[in-house]
């Protein structure tokens, strides 16, 4: 069989490729935090030098492989309350949750700009249930074709943070408008760790999508300042997964055990984190 070709794939949507090998090499480990043979399937059909992340240190697949389970079970809770509602999925890339979590009454949306979502409907044929709607997500027409009179549950994950402050503004405030009493969970960097990447890693590939970041948050405060009907709800932290394979350095930093004052933990504690909001009040 024919590997499937990624040469349109650029930018941003590059980047799906580096999640994808990160969540394969973590799901091959005997302890693996995800495991599951379609990352397998997926890297060895793909034609793509994947070699080019084997230098991409272990506690970064780990920390994306923790984000993925958190993502997981809050979906998976948004289903089990909502069997017959709405996931839309912001930014997929190559991530088939869908498969996972799927109830056979869930009707799933992923919405994604025309090049990954071509590669998407190579791997993952569409249904009535389950299909993909081909947009930029700064173009809000996408949001026209979104079922209404369900409840709706939004996944952005691994996606604001390439988007300006206002664009992001705008994305949730314009979902908040339209989606009256829908729900989201989303991932954010704080201004500190944006700022401290860049150009930071022996890896050209990370200080290129390092390059790319835009958006960072200090306070889900920020969030729902945008506007009137956004409300965070509750946080989640991909550290709180790592267990004994937590790197010795932030172990000791997020323990006080090194000289760090009290906001430099903070710091260091919020680098990365999950929040859950609700939209449109």
């Amino acid at each position: 069989m024919d590997k499937i070709s990624v040469q349109l794939l650029e930018g941003v949507s590059e980047t799906l490729l580096f999640t994808l090998y990160m969540r394969y090499r973590e799901s091959i480990r005997p302890d693996g935090k995800v495991s599951d043979k379609r990352y397998f399937d997926l890297v060895k059909s793909i034609d793509f030098d994947f070699s080019t992340f084997d230098e991409i240190p272990e506690d970064m697949q780990l920390s994306l492989a923790c984000r993925s389970v958190i993502f997981d079970n809050l979906t998976r809770n948004f289903i089990k309350i909502h069997p017959e509602g709405i996931v839309v999925s912001l930014g997929s890339g190559l991530d088939f949750r869908h498969e996972r979590l799927d109830n056979g009454k869930i009707v799933w949306i992923d919405v994604d700009v025309p090049e990954v979502t071509a590669l998407r409907i190579a791997f993952f044929p569409e249904t009535s249930r389950h299909y993909s709607i081909s947009s930029s997500i700064l173009d809000f027409s996408w949001m026209n074709k979104i079922p209404k009179g369900l409840p709706v549950f939004f996944i952005a994950e691994g996606l604001l943070v390439y988007f300006t402050p206002n664009e992001v503004k705008s994305i949730l405030s314009s979902i908040s408008r339209i989606f009256k009493g829908s729900e989201m969970i989303l991932d954010a960097y704080n201004h500190w760790y944006i700022n401290a990447a860049k150009g930071s890693s022996p890896s050209p590939f990370l200080n290129k999508m390092y390059g790319m970041w835009k958006w960072g948050m200090d306070d889900w405060h920020e969030i729902e300042a945008f506007e009137p009907g956004i409300h965070f709800l509750e946080e989640y932290y991909q550290y709180h997964g790592f267990g004994d394979r937590m790197p010795e350095g932030l172990k000791a930093a997020l323990s006080g055990e090194d000289a760090y004052s009290e906001r430099e933990q903070e710091v260091i504690r919020t680098m990365s984190r999950i929040g859950h909001i609700r939209l449109g009040g």
